[in-house]
């Protein structure tokens, strides 16, 4: 059939007509025409050509945990480098330094050291606290462990060891072996999860804390490590703490800026 419909084509195209016959013949072409694509039809490919300029979307879960009342800021603008700054306590001391790849004002951390906030604050019973986090080193694994948690006090005058059994919970970042934990001593609870440190040597690393009663999450980078249901024991005076690893090599330093409470109305 395909045949016999291209031999009439040729046939309309070798003799000529009159004016008067052609709008009768175009409309015998035309419906030629359209019979032909009916037999063999144009095949639409279903391969779709990605323009290479486009921005790739990466689908992420990091959130913001920030609440709507500032309790407690501090980003260390105040304070003089090479000082301790003024708002906060130690069992051994820090100072205030400026990171060359860095912007503003960092309180670099000592070796086998602790730090609490010098003023007592009364946490609602749900809060956000945050801050950057900032390794100087070679390799982030030189930092040891660093810990973070709750104390039923405000005492800095010693090292505040995270297995202590007055230390409500924590959570402990071990660089040297690339895991996290989240552990309460009171009720002997520990949750353990892997994690890969090697990539955040020497980049700045956004850590998060949400806590509401009992409960608690923890978020690296906006993105969620830890979910725990009745972690806490206490939900009255909770104090917070840095403890640095008395091990740290090879002369790591750890930074924190930007530290941050809020609260939620």
């Amino acid at each position: 059939m395909k045949k016999n419909i291209c031999s009439l084509l040729l046939l309309l195209s070798i003799f000529g007509y009159t004016d008067c016959h052609a709008q009768f013949l175009n409309n015998i072409k035309s419906k030629i025409q359209d019979k032909l694509k009916s037999v063999n039809p144009t095949t639409k490919t279903t391969t779709e050509t990605k323009d290479s300029s486009a921005p790739t979307m990466i689908t992420t879960d990091a959130v913001s945990v920030t609440g709507n009342r500032i309790l407690y800021k501090d980003d260390f603008s105040n304070d003089r480098v090479g000082a301790m700054p003024k708002h906060w306590k130690s069992n051994i001391g820090g100072s205030v330094v400026v990171l060359p790849n860095q912007q503003g004002k960092w309180f670099l951390l000592q070796p086998s050291a602790s730090y609490r906030l010098d003023s007592v604050y009364n946490l609602p019973n749900k809060f956000a606290l945050e801050f950057d986090l900032y390794s100087n080193a070679t390799d982030i694994g030189f930092v040891k462990d660093l810990d973070i948690g709750f104390t039923p006090n405000n005492n800095a005058q010693s090292y505040i060891y995270a297995v202590n059994s007055d230390v409500d919970g924590y959570m402990e970042f071990v660089t040297s072996s690339d895991q996290v934990l989240l552990v309460n001593k009171q009720t002997d609870s520990q949750g353990r999860i892997p994690f890969k440190f090697g990539s955040y040597t020497n980049a700045k690393i956004h850590i998060s804390l949400l806590v509401e009663g009992k409960n608690i999450k923890v978020f690296w980078n906006g993105k969620k490590l830890f979910d725990k249901s009745d972690f806490f024991q206490l939900i009255d005076n909770r104090h917070f703490f840095i403890s640095t690893d008395p091990n740290m090599k090879e002369n790591a330093q750890l930074c924190i800026g930007n530290f941050l409470i809020t609260g939620f109305e």
